[in-house]
């Protein structure tokens, strides 16, 4: 999810994602910057600047960011920088799906009432769940195609050296 490369496919709504410094001492801690399009002509691009640190298990896995200081990493020209307070993404698997899980205080610095805010940003944050969903979907579809491919071609392999193995036996006798 924060492999620029991968995340850049699929989030419409992101327009720049940069590790700004990975923590020495902990593999799992970064400082991210994110940059985020407008959702509408008339409110300005947003980033933010967080620390997160990643707890992972072989089925679960806890992400938890929050905003450093403002003056530690240089502010964007006309983009806003928001604050999240507190960032916390829990991903679980279960038997057949994938739990995903966040919970957020986040000040996005912005002229509209919370009550809109509070309406609006749960069908956004689905929308954007849900794009992810399909790039997920359509990668695993790929990577099971590659396997069943990969899984032809050995057989294939396989019943090749059979046929030279018999042949040689055959010369044998």
């Amino acid at each position: 999810m924060y492999r620029k490369d991968i995340r850049i496919s699929w989030d419409k709504g992101l327009k720049d994602l940069n590790l700004i410094k990975q923590k020495s001492t902990s593999p799992n801690a970064y400082i991210y910057h994110t940059w985020c399009k407008s959702p509408i002509v008339l409110i300005s691009e947003r980033d933010f600047v967080e620390k997160r640190v990643e707890f992972l298990e072989e089925k679960y896995a806890v992400i938890i960011g929050l905003s450093v200081p403002e003056n530690y990493y240089p502010e964007v020209k006309k983009v806003i920088r928001c604050n999240n307070y507190i960032n916390i993404q829990e991903i679980e698997e279960k038997t057949d799906y994938w739990l995903f899980t966040t919970y957020s205080q986040t000040d996005l610095k912005m002229p509209i009432p919370d009550s809109f805010l509070n309406f609006t940003l749960p069908m956004k944050f689905n929308s954007w769940y849900e794009d992810y969903l399909k790039f997920f979907n359509k990668k695993y579809k790929d990577i099971e195609k590659e396997m069943e491919k990969l899984m032809k071609q050995k057989e294939k392999e396989r019943k090749k050296k059979e046929k030279e193995k018999e042949k040689e036996e055959k010369k044998k006798k």
